[in-house]
């Protein structure tokens, strides 16, 4: 399964999906199942479930089935809800296994709260991309995307293999 992504400075995501009937990360209905695990509430606001919301919305309209995880308060659970996705209460303790137990064929983390430990941990079973502002621990995943106009693929300590998306064109 491939998908191919490119971001404007608006916020619109132009995406492409391509796979086999035989691709294992394909779901029994048919669709790519990603999951989205992120952050957010009163206290911490919504800017990680809002980025994470904007791309859950652009891989609908191609086909993808997108969920939740979400170390959150209810409100943030329920806005979730009412965009038309499943929201899976987390926290930080039981974050990782409830996203283990989705399934996702491709994992996209917003959060700073999550460990290189457990991004290495999501790699094992599903391809991992992470939404990153900080640049502040080892990412051993499959793409950072990060849409500081500063940051450089130097500022980073990943694996080989791991894909940049750097700069403003990719918010």
């Amino acid at each position: 399964c491939r998908i191919a992504m490119s971001m404007t400075s608006s916020t619109r995501c132009a995406m492409s999906w391509t796979s086999s009937a035989a691709d294992p990360g394909i779901g029994m209905d048919g669709r790519l199942p990603i999951v989205f695990w992120t952050t957010g509430g009163v206290k911490s606001g919504l800017g990680h479930v809002r980025r994470c919301l904007s791309l859950a919305e652009a891989v609908r309209e191609i086909g993808a089935d997108a969920s939740f995880v979400l170390e959150s308060d209810r409100m943030v659970l329920n806005y979730v809800e009412e965009r038309g996705f499943r929201a899976v209460p987390a926290d930080r303790v039981s974050a990782l296994g409830t996203v283990r137990n989705e399934n996702g064929a491709s994992v996209v983390i917003d959060s700073y709260a999550v460990p290189s430990e457990e991004l290495a941990a999501v790699r094992e079973r599903s391809r991992a991309i992470v939404i990153d502002d900080l640049a502040d621990r080892e990412f051993p995943v499959d793409l950072v995307v990060n849409s500081s106009p500063s940051m450089k693929v130097s500022d980073y300590t990943a694996l080989p293999s791991t894909r940049f998306l750097l700069g403003p064109e990719y918010a």
